[in-house]
């Protein structure tokens, strides 16, 4: 399908959606589109918003910054790649459309199995362990604190717990009852009063790098090996050991893990 119009792409995904649905409707994946930039992904992903209104249509971008570059990807460009990610575990995505980047695509991506298990999943009404949330947050390097005001921060009050989560345009409330998840509430970070209601409510991880003792020791390892044992002046080095982010970790996302997956291993035969 390379040499259809690009006025035309939209209306071509859409109906191989609809082809490959009816062929196999428990598919997480629809379809896989590749554009040839992040500018034409964005319109592309804005059109099929219009075409599809209330279909799963996920973007994996690119990293704004050069490789090895001393900073970190934009936290906008993180949150749109790791919520992509997140979605693509969960199993009850189905029939996403997943638009990419040629840049994107080429790139390299955490482990399937981690995302999955560092995303948190949770409906109005269900039986939740607020601990499970908690727990969440801290390993996801959210920073405790009495009040939310910013993105990357969580408090717990009670039954209350109070999160901000990376990308989002306010925090979330989740009120809980012993066990039992009662409600999901969008609320303003500046007065703190409620601004509306969420049925359900799917976090994903905010970055591509997670910092527990494990991946810690691994990068430690590996790090070491490669650059020598002379470690006293890094200041990534002594970050990452002390559990810590620093601007340009995730250019060394290899280090971390025992191996890295591609974005076919998160959409199946897509």
């Amino acid at each position: 399908y390379s040499h259809v119009p690009d006025g035309m792409q939209p209306v071509l995904l859409a109906q191989l959606v609809e082809q490959r649905l009816k062929a196999n409707a428990e598919s997480g994946a629809a379809l896989v589109f590749v554009a040839r930039d992040g500018r034409r992904m964005q319109r592309m992903q804005e059109v099929l918003a219009e075409l599809m209104p209330g279909h799963p249509i996920v973007g994996l971008p690119a990293w704004d910054c050069l490789p090895y570059d001393r900073v970190s990807p934009n936290s906008v460009t993180l949150s749109a790649r790791m919520t992509t990610l997140a979605a693509l575990t969960d199993p009850t995505t189905r029939g996403a459309v997943v638009l990419t980047s040629v840049n994107a695509l080429v790139q390299k991506l955490p482990p399937r199995d981690v995302v999955e298990r560092m995303s948190f999943s949770a409906a109005s009404g269900q039986v939740v362990d607020s601990k499970r949330l908690i727990e969440w947050a801290a390993d996801n390097g959210y920073l405790r604190v009495p009040t939310v005001r910013e993105a990357g921060e969580y408090a717990v009050r009670g039954g209350l717990v109070d999160l901000y989560p990376a990308g989002a345009e306010s925090p979330l409330r989740f009120d809980f009852f012993g066990s039992q998840l009662e409600s999901i509430r969008s609320f303003s970070a500046e007065s703190q009063r409620t601004t509306g209601t969420l049925k359900r409510i799917s976090l994903s991880p905010m970055s591509e790098v997670l910092l527990n003792e494990e991946t810690i020791k691994r990068f430690r390892s590996r790090y070491t090996a490669a650059f020598g044992g002379n470690t006293v002046n890094d200041p990534l080095y002594g970050a990452i050991s002390a559990g810590q982010r620093f601007p340009g970790y995730e250019h060394w996302l290899a280090l971390f893990y025992d191996h890295l997956d591609r974005l076919a291993d998160y959409a199946g035969g897509a």
